[in-house]
């Protein structure tokens, strides 16, 4: 919404008509998406790597979690919860359930589909 109501407000500026309003807010409404997903990916990477995670529900989070057993589930309910969980089971898990690839496959296609906007 934020990079929608951007375009929108130059536009509107400007004196653009109202379709290429609603172009413009489809366009940073779909790359405002991108954007946070690409992010999600990027920061469960870094936490990978070492870096401190603020363990909120993301994408590449959500979609383990669906394809996940019970086991897996609890293990995710547990990092949610501030619970102590080993970054390398994290990793495996996502590895396993192709959930980071996944994140990042839904970027891109929204990506593309702002491009056609």
């Amino acid at each position: 919404a934020p990079i929608a109501g951007a375009l929108q407000a130059g536009a509107v500026l400007a004196g653009a008509p109202a379709t290429l309003l609603q172009r413009l807010a489809d366009f940073g409404n779909l790359v405002g998406r991108a954007f946070q997903v690409r992010d999600d990916v990027l920061d469960w990477q870094e936490m990978m790597a070492g870096a401190e995670n603020d363990r909120r529900p993301t994408l590449p989070l959500i979609h383990a979690f669906r394809q996940g057993t019970h086991a897996e589930r609890l293990r995710i309910r547990e990092f949610l919860n501030g619970g102590t969980v080993d970054r390398t089971s994290l990793q495996q898990l996502f590895d396993h359930h192709g959930s980071l690839q996944y994140a990042a496959d839904v970027g891109e296609t929204l990506v593309t589909q702002a491009l056609t906007v």
